[in-house]
């Protein structure tokens, strides 16, 4: 596993083609592409009958304001939001304090056809009209996440590859180009980076933070000898163990395993640079090429199980 702290990206056509639908959105700071949407599943297309639609694409939004953010969505696309949440009472800071207070810090609009009108895209076996949704988190609580998963949504979201892309940035927003990096608000008391540092954190250092700490998590469920796609699915499942929708089997059971195995690329480009540094070697991890590609172990000792729950 090797690679940097990116996902294999598609084509800059494609990019730009997923993009598309921001560009009727108040600016962001930063927004990333994700779902099988963009990183096919094996398996999920095969069976549809040809005419279904395509999967939604989903979208990760992030804002200075989401108060302010909503405000101006709202009065510029109304009908994407519910019923309730459209209503002219509830507003931005409405929309902005549930999200917050009473949900996992972020609103979704979904199920809005493209843009324009321009959505007979095939995948598979599936062809018709495409459709998107998109979530809205403050950069403040989206920081937060990453760095200390009180609520693993936005930072579970990027525990898998997403595609970041370009943003158009506007007052109080930091977007410009997908590598660009933004400066987050100052950290809540008590919180910082691994290392200690919390000037002028950056968005970037939040995402390599978080997938540091999945990289400790993952190892810590698996036994001393594991193979290179054990370690994708632990990765992945890490968001999905305690979703009730699984336990009801209202979520697809077979999700973390597809996810793993259509983004495996991606994933060795995420975490092989954590296996392969500090996190990895905490663990004692290293390869075992005597017994095949993609065989690992790892320090089953209490101590070194230790220091990798240091590192959550």
């Amino acid at each position: 596993m090797e690679g940097e702290d990116n996902a294999h990206p598609p084509s800059p056509s494609i990019a730009a083609d997923l993009a598309a639908p921001l560009a009727g959105l108040p600016p962001v700071a930063a927004a990333w592409a994700y779902g099988s949407a963009v990183f096919a599943q094996p398996g999920l297309y095969n069976a549809a009958e040809a005419g279904s639609p395509p999967p939604m694409v989903d979208f990760l939004l992030a804002v200075a304001d989401p108060a302010a953010w909503h405000t101006a969505n709202l009065a510029a696309n109304r009908a994407h939001y519910s019923g309730w949440a459209g209503r002219a009472l509830l507003g931005g800071r409405g929309l902005a304090w549930v999200a917050d207070a009473l949900g996992a810090g972020a609103h979704f609009n979904t199920a809005l056809p493209w843009p324009g009108g321009d959505g007979d895209v095939p995948r598979g076996s599936r062809s018709g009209r495409r459709s998107w949704k998109y979530g809205v988190f403050g950069l403040a609580p989206l920081a937060t996440d990453l760095l200390a998963w009180d609520r693993l949504h936005g930072a579970g979201r990027l525990h898998k590859p997403a595609l970041r892309l370009g943003v158009g940035g506007g007052a109080g927003e930091g977007g410009a180009a997908p590598d660009d990096d933004v400066v987050l608000p100052p950290l809540p008391p008590g919180l910082s980076l691994p290392g200690g540092g919390t000037t002028s954190l950056t968005l970037n250092a939040a995402l390599q933070s978080n997938h540091a700490a999945a990289a400790a998590a993952a190892l810590l469920t698996l036994p001393p000898r594991f193979s290179a796609s054990s370690f994708r699915a632990a990765l992945v499942g890490l968001s999905y163990g305690g979703d009730i929708r699984s336990a009801f089997r209202v979520e697809d059971t077979a999700k973390v395993a597809r996810i793993a195995a259509g983004s495996a690329a991606g994933l060795d480009a995420l975490y092989g640079p954590h296996l392969a540094g500090a996190v990895g070697a905490a663990a004692g991890a290293l390869p075992l090429p005597s017994l095949g590609a993609g065989a690992w172990a790892q320090d089953p000792r209490p101590s070194a199980r230790a220091d990798l729950a240091r590192r959550l």
